[in-house]
C-alpha cells in the first residue's frame, strides 16, 4: 500500500546541500568526522561543537538541517538538551552517534525527539545512511540499536497483539509518518482533516504504548506493518 501526495515541494532534498553540525566532546572524533564528512557528495560540514552549552552558542550563528550528538555520561542531561533544541529549533534534525548503547539509554533517547541513532561501534557508512535517510525526513537506527532498542520495549513479548488491532486508516497514517510527512500533508493525501489525522495519531500511539512518531514507525516497522527501514 503506498501513496503519492501531491506537495508543493520547492527543492528535491537529495539535490542540495545537507547542513550537518556535530557534537562530540572528543576533539579527535569531531575531527574524524569533519574530514570523513565534508568530502561526502551533498554534505556540508557547518562546524564543530564540544559541548551543548557550545552547541547552542553556533546555533546563534548558523542552523544545520542536521545535528549529529554524542551522548555523555549525564544522559539525563543529554535528553534535556536534546528536547530544548528540538524546542527551539524545530527544523533541525538530530541524530545520535555515540558509545552508549545500553537498552535503556537507547529507549529514553529515541522517546527524547530525534531521528537517527548510530552506535560508534558500527561501520560509519551506517552514519551516512542515517543523514541521509533522515535528511529527507525518515527515521534510522542502525541494526545494534535496533536490538536495543527491541530489549528495552519488551516489543515480543507485550505489544505484538496490540498492533493487529490497527485499523486501515492507522496503518495508512503510520505509513505516511514514515516517509516524513507532517500532519498537513497526510490530511491533504487522506482527504481528511488534520484534527482527524491527529485524532488518529492518538490512537496509534495509546495501541504501540509509545509518546513519539519515531517511535511508532520503530513499533510498525518491528510488527511487520511497514517494511524495516533500519538494516
Amino acid at each position: 500500500m503506498s501513496f503519492k501526495l501531491k506537495l508543493h515541494a520547492n527543492h528535491n532534498v537529495t539535490e542540495m546541500e545537507i547542513r550537518i553540525l556535530i557534537v562530540d566532546s572528543c576533539a579527535a572524533v569531531r575531527f574524524g568526522l569533519w574530514a570523513l564528512l565534508k568530502n561526502k557528495e551533498n554534505f556540508q560540514v557547518l562546524d564543530c561543537a564540544s559541548s551543548s552549552r557550545e552547541l547552542f552558542q553556533k546555533l546563534e550563528n548558523s542552523t544545520p538541517d542536521i545535528v549529529i550528538y554524542d551522548l555523555t555520561y549525564n544522559v539525563s542531561g543529554d535528553e534535556r538538551t536534546i528536547k530544548k533544541l528540538s524546542a527551539r529549533y524545530p527544523e533541525v534534525k538530530i541524530i545520535i552517534y555515540t558509545s552508549f548503547c545500553n537498552e535503556q539509554t537507547v529507549y529514553e533517547t529515541v522517546k527524547s525527539g530525534i531521528r537517527g541513532y548510530v552506535s560508534k561501534k558500527s561501520d560509519i557508512n551506517y552514519l551516512i545512511k542515517a543523514i541521509r535517510m533522515v535528511s529527507r525526513g525518515e527515521y534510522y537506527l542502525d541494526p545494534i540499536i535496533t536490538s536495543k532498542f527491541i530489549q528495552a520495549t519488551g516489543f515480543f513479548d507485550k505489544r505484538k497483539d496490540l498492533l493487529f488491532e490497527m485499523t486501515e486508516r492507522e496503518i495508512q497514517i503510520i505509513q505516511l509518518v514514515s516517509e516524513g510527512h507532517r500532519n498537513k500533508n497526510i490530511a491533504e493525501a487522506l482527504s481528511i482533516s488534520e484534527s482527524t489525522v491527529k485524532y488518529h495519531l492518538k490512537s496509534i500511539f495509546s495501541k504501540l504504548s509509545v509518546t513519539s512518531r519515531m517511535e511508532a514507525v520503530l513499533e510498525a516497522e518491528k510488527a511487520g506493518i511497514l517494511p524495516s527501514k533500519v538494516s
